[in-house]
């Protein structure tokens, strides 16, 4: 099997060469779709998006600029959106990577049994003196057996503390893993009952790594998902919207969006939406793709005649671009401090209940291509789910 391939800058010159050929000081390069190879302090980055959820359970890209805080790009990291290059710092075992995969199987090993040390057993030396006495006396040679055998067994369990745990816990161990909890360290067992908190890492231990659509919230009405059920305008509008305005430009693609694209995909479709006929009825005119230091995209359709544009992002960020709102039932207002006011309280509400406010505006207005000003029509809450019990 060929080893996989990178690209470096050496001497000026821009290479492939073997992952296994990467040293400390190379210059990496990085663009849409690559695996992170090596640990790398980052020298440039333009829109550059990396997912960690593999080694740090976020589910949410990352941003990565070269004079932000996070400046580094880690092994077994994958690039979503932008390139960049950077400098390699560590490789192979001794990246980030490598230390978890170290600590994971030294996880593993300390799940064996301890072995009996030597010394354990020089406690029997002493007890085969008498062991042949009795037995050169007894007219029962095997109860003899049995008696010591026992004997030997029990003082050495009595001297190995960690075995003699082990045996007592084997079978506690086997319910815990029974209801699909998973230990990596069995002595934890011993201090469970001093423990007062119990702390979670929410993402990828309690709940999944996909996301969906919770609440829409409206300026004049809140739906929840669980009891969804109208054909109001502004509830179409966000429908179509939802099944629109990403980065998919073909179908066949949606697999591949991210995770904040699949939830609203997925929420069209639940709702009666059918996302393939709808993008063959559209003829995407204007796109703006996602960009991190802007915080939206945008995209234009003419479906039937008519062209509408949407642009979808961070609620600050479309709240600015938007003269107008739309209420559920259809109506365009200006967009005065109160709704202003409003919409903060919500995206401020949601942050903190630890799920994830997007913005959807859309706009009609024919004379700019993109839209100067577009309508404010919704916030998306979207929320992790839990997993399965």
């Amino acid at each position: 099997m060929k080893s996989n391939t990178v690209t470096v800058v050496k001497m000026d010159k821009i290479l492939n060469i073997a992952e296994a050929d990467l040293c400390k000081g190379d210059i990496l390069l990085l663009q849409a779709g690559d695996l992170v190879p090596a640990d790398l302090k980052l020298i440039e980055a333009r829109g550059l998006e990396l997912d960690e959820f593999d080694l740090t359970g976020e589910i949410r890209p990352v941003d990565k600029k070269v004079d932000g805080e996070d400046v580094f790009a880690y092994k077994g990291s994958q690039v979503i959106r932008g390139n960049g290059k950077g400098i390699v710092i560590a490789t192979g075992d001794e990246t980030e990577y490598g230390e978890i995969l170290k600590q994971r199987w030294g996880e593993v090993r300390n799940r064996f049994p301890p072995l009996i040390k030597g010394r354990y057993l020089v406690f029997l030396v002493f007890l085969f003196p008498p062991f042949i006495v009795s037995l050169s006396r007894h007219s029962n040679p095997a109860l003899v057996y049995v008696i010591f055998l026992a004997i030997a067994i029990f003082s050495v369990l009595i001297q190995n503390n960690e075995l003699f745990k082990c045996v007592l816990t084997s079978r506690e161990v086997e319910k815990i893993k029974s209801q699909n909890i998973q230990m990596h360290d069995e002595t934890s067992l011993d201090c469970i009952d001093n423990i007062d908190m119990v702390c979670f890492d929410k993402t990828g231990v309690l709940t999944t790594r996909e996301i969906e659509v919770k609440r829409i919230h409206f300026a004049d009405e809140i739906l929840d998902m669980n009891s969804f059920a109208s054909d109001k305008p502004g509830y179409n509008l966000a429908k179509i919207a939802s099944a629109l305005c990403n980065d998919v430009v073909f179908f066949e693609k949606i697999d591949l969006a991210d995770s904040i694209d699949r939830a609203l995909i997925a929420f069209a479709v639940k709702n009666g939406i059918n996302v393939n006929e709808l993008m063959l009825k559209s003829k995407r005119i204007y796109e703006k793709p996602f960009d991190s230091e802007d915080r939206y995209m945008a995209c234009g359709f003419e479906l039937e005649g008519k062209k509408t544009y949407f642009a979808k992002g961070d609620p600050e960020i479309i709240l600015r671009m938007c003269k107008k709102y739309l209420t559920a039932s259809g109506i365009e207002k200006e967009a005065d401090l109160e709704f202003l006011l409003s919409v903060n309280t919500k995206t401020a509400f949601i942050n903190q209940n630890g799920d994830v406010a997007i913005a959807l505006a859309y706009s009609s207005e024919p004379l700019e291509i993109p839209p100067l000003h577009y309508t404010f029509l919704c916030l998306l809450q979207l929320e992790n789910p839990l997993k399965g019990g």
